[in-house]
């Protein structure tokens, strides 16, 4: 197991992944907020060595939360 030394987004043993799921009835800028929200936060709280891991893991959950993987990639490129 690789020990990676820096910051990286903190979350409470309780946390659950759960946000605004992708087939809701929201407004489709209320979505994209989400990702832009999770991406935002991993990049401005993560440092370099980490930063990787935290975007696979937020890409995980908004998979897991009906975003398609494109629609992720472009917010993070």
């Amino acid at each position: 197991m690789e020990v990676l030394v820096g910051h990286s987004v903190y979350r409470k043993p309780t946390h659950t992944d759960r946000y605004l799921h992708a087939t809701s009835h929201h407004h489709p800028a209320q979505k994209r907020s989400v990702i832009n929200s999770l991406v935002h936060r991993a990049v401005t709280v993560s440092s370099e060595a980490n930063l990787r891991n935290e975007l696979q893991h937020v890409t995980n959950t908004l998979v897991n939360n009906g975003f398609h993987r494109s629609e992720i990639r472009k917010v993070i490129n």
